[in-house]
């Protein structure tokens, strides 16, 4: 259902902002004839296009730039494994070490 970025991700994002530069388009196409039969079409109006395009866009593009800009940070083949630690500070009975007293 969604389509997939370059990384072969599937991405909300780019699958809202493909719909929604498709609808503006076809409204642009459509809104050439002003009466297909009974059906009015309006006319094309830019301000109100951009207003749907723009939140559209900004999610696109900030998404991709935080992808970018932690993705770049980090090497895939580092895994960060939790460490457990048998601190025992939390019942009173150890130094925070590990050791008793």
């Amino acid at each position: 259902m969604w389509i997939k970025n370059t990384s072969g991700q599937k991405s909300a994002s780019l699958t809202f902002v493909s719909v929604g530069f498709a609808v503006v388009t076809l409204w642009l196409l459509v809104s050439i004839v002003s009466k297909i039969g009974h059906l009015e079409i309006r006319e094309f109006d830019s301000g109100t296009a951009m207003g749907y395009l723009t939140p559209l866009l900004a999610l696109y593009f900030g998404r991709r730039w935080t992808d970018g800009k932690y993705s770049l940070d980090a090497d895939p083949g580092d895994v960060v494994e939790p460490q457990s630690t048998n601190n025992l500070t939390s019942s009173g009975t150890g130094t925070g070490d590990g050791t008793k007293q």
